[in-house]
């Protein structure tokens, strides 16, 4: 909306999804099935582990094992020919952040939930130090996640931990457009009084068997039900 140009940094296989919106892109990183199949050999190790071990296990292995070491050089180069003046990531990009400093140029993080627990970052951070040598520059707090601003798209209702306190936080929410005439239909019916649940399976929304036991469970629960399918 201000003029500024955009380029969106993605793996090949989404490049015309997002041409097809206006964008430019960059190509760097995996597809989706070459994450999954690297991952694989991972998944065995994941679910011995008891549950409370298990996402630092999986954030570390996933994101800074798998997904940043392969996209880290063809993003460096990209980056370096495009010369952007600000890098926006998400929150699981562990390569952004070291791109963003050896080009000297602010880089943004940009929440897509709850804040990455600290143990995650923990965990991730020998893995992590391996990028910032890549491109030769010295590691940073927080693996550099918090070098510049936090953007969260959190509810604070929902939120779980918090940023690092000097880190500028900026909450955002997602437009709902009005319908035609401008009234704007409930989402839901009133049921005034009952409780609200929400059931998701996150990023495992293909595990049809799962959700439906989930929802055989809720079946006699008296509440109104919101469901991720």
């Amino acid at each position: 909306d201000l003029g500024h140009e955009v380029a969106f940094a993605t793996a090949p296989s989404f490049e015309a999804r997002l041409q097809s919106d206006g964008f430019a892109t960059l190509a760097a990183g995996l597809d989706q099935t070459q994450i999954t199949a690297r991952m694989e050999e991972y998944r065995p190790r994941l679910l011995r582990l008891p549950p409370a071990e298990r996402r630092p296990f999986a954030y570390t292995w996933r994101f800074a094992h798998v997904d940043a070491p392969a996209k880290l050089p063809e993003l460096a180069r990209a980056a370096k020919a495009w010369r952007p003046e600000l890098l926006v990531h998400d929150a699981a990009e562990l390569c952004a952040p070291p791109v963003a400093a050896s080009l000297a140029i602010p880089s943004v993080n940009q929440g897509f939930g709850q804040v990455i627990p600290a143990a995650c970052h923990a965990n991730a951070a020998d893995a992590v130090r391996a990028l910032w040598d890549a491109v030769g520059v010295a590691p940073e707090p927080w693996n550099g996640m918090y070098r510049g601003s936090y953007v969260d798209i959190c509810p604070p209702s929902l939120s779980g931990e918090g940023v690092p306190g000097a880190t500028p936080r900026y909450p955002i929410r997602s437009a709902v457009r009005a319908a035609a005439g401008g009234s704007r239909p409930p989402w839901q019916p009133p049921r005034p009084g009952l409780p609200n649940v929400y059931v998701t399976l996150g990023t495992m929304l293909e595990d049809t068997e799962l959700l439906r036991l989930l929802l055989v469970a809720l079946a006699p629960v008296d509440c109104s039900l919101l469901v991720t399918v």
